[in-house]
C-alpha cells in the first residue's frame, strides 16, 4: 500500500493591524496576500475590514480581528485573537507583523487609560503588540512599522527633537507635532528593539528583522485630512509589503536621536513602565 501523502505545511501568516479599506495597511494586506502569504486584517472597523477581505485573493484572508489599539486591554485582546489563529492553525508561527495603525488628531484627547491617543495608538501599541506576540514570531519573522513619515513635522523628524518632559502633550497640543514626535518614537522603539533581538543571539528572535519605513505620501483619509491631496494614490502604497517581504533590507537615515542607545533605552524604560501601570504586566521578557 502506498504511503499517504504528507499534508502540506500551512503558508506563511501575516498580521496587518489598520487594515480597513481606503488606507496603506489594505494596500499591504493585499500585496502580502499576493506574495503568497495568509493575512490577519486588524481594526477597529468591521465593515471597512471585510471591504478589504472582500477585495483580495480568494482564501488568502486567514481572519478578521476587531480591536481598540488605544487601550492596553485592547492590544491584549488583539493579541489573545491572534494567538487563537495561529493555535488553531496548526503549525507555523506568525511570519510578518506590520504595525501599520495609525492616528491623526486635529484636537487632543485621552484614552481610557489616560494616555494622549496619538501616543496611545502610535508608539504604545505597537511596542506591547510585539512584545505579546513575541512568543508567536517564526524564526526568521519580519517585523514592521510605519515609523518615519514624510509629511510629519520637520522639528520631530529631521532634527530629532524628543519633548522628554511632555510626551503625552499635556502642556502644549498640535496635532502635526503629536504625530511627528509619535513617528520618531515608534523609530526610535524600532531600532532599540531590532539592537536588543540581536544581542540575544543565539536564541532564536536573534533572527526576527525588525524595520521602520516611510510608507510615502499617500493620499488617504488621514492625509487629507491633515495635509490636503499632496501623495499617491493609496493603490500604489506598496512600501510596506515590499520591506516585509524583500531579503537582506538595508536600513539608514533618521533623526541621530534614534541612533543614540541612551535615548533608545530611555523611552524603551518608559514605554515598559506605562504598560507595567496599566496591567499589562511585564515587556519582552528576557530581551
Amino acid at each position: 500500500m502506498a504511503a499517504a501523502a504528507a499534508s502540506s505545511p500551512p503558508r506563511r501568516l501575516a498580521l496587518v493591524t489598520g487594515a480597513t479599506a481606503g488606507g496603506i495597511g489594505a494596500t499591504t494586506a493585499t500585496r502580502l496576500a499576493a506574495a503568497g502569504l495568509d493575512v490577519l486584517l486588524a481594526g477597529r472597523n468591521v465593515a471597512g475590514l471585510e471591504a478589504t477581505a472582500a477585495a483580495m485573493p480568494a482564501g488568502s484572508v486567514a481572519g478578521i480581528l476587531t480591536a481598540d489599539l488605544s487601550t492596553v486591554a485592547g492590544v491584549e485582546e488583539l493579541a489573545r485573537g491572534v494567538r487563537a489563529v495561529v493555535d488553531a492553525r496548526g503549525g507555523g508561527g506568525l511570519h510578518t507583523l506590520v504595525n501599520n495603525a495609525g492616528v491623526f488628531l486635529k484636537r487632543r484627547t485621552e484614552t481610557a487609560d489616560g494616555l494622549e491617543t496619538t501616543f496611545a495608538v502610535n508608539v504604545m501599541a505597537p511596542f506591547f503588540l510585539t512584545s505579546l506576540l513575541l512568543p508567536c514570531l517564526e524564526e526568521a519573522a519580519v517585523v514592521t512599522a510605519a515609523a518615519a513619515d514624510a509629511t510629519a513635522d520637520a522639528t520631530w523628524t529631521r532634527a530629532g527633537v524628543v519633548a522628554w518632559e511632555d510626551l503625552q502633550s499635556t502642556r502644549s497640543y498640535s496635532a502635526y507635532s503629536s504625530y511627528g514626535q509619535s513617528k520618531l518614537l515608534l523609530l526610535m522603539v524600532a531600532r532599540e528593539m531590532a539592537a536588543r533581538f540581536a544581542a540575544s543571539a543565539p536564541a532564536p528572535r536573534s533572527r526576527v528583522g525588525v524595520v521602520a519605513l516611510d510608507p510615502g505620501t499617500v493620499n488617504t483619509a488621514m492625509l487629507l485630512a491633515g495635509w490636503g491631496p499632496c501623495g499617491i494614490d493609496v493603490s500604489e502604497a506598496g512600501d510596506s509589503a515590499w520591506v516585509a517581504t524583500a531579503p537582506n533590507v538595508e536600513s539608514g537615515g533618521g533623526a541621530p536621536v534614534s541612533r543614540d542607545p541612551a535615548a533608545r533605552a530611555r523611552l524603551w524604560r518608559l514605554l515598559a513602565e506605562v504598560v507595567a501601570s496599566r496591567g499589562g504586566g511585564e515587556v519582552f521578557p528576557g530581551v
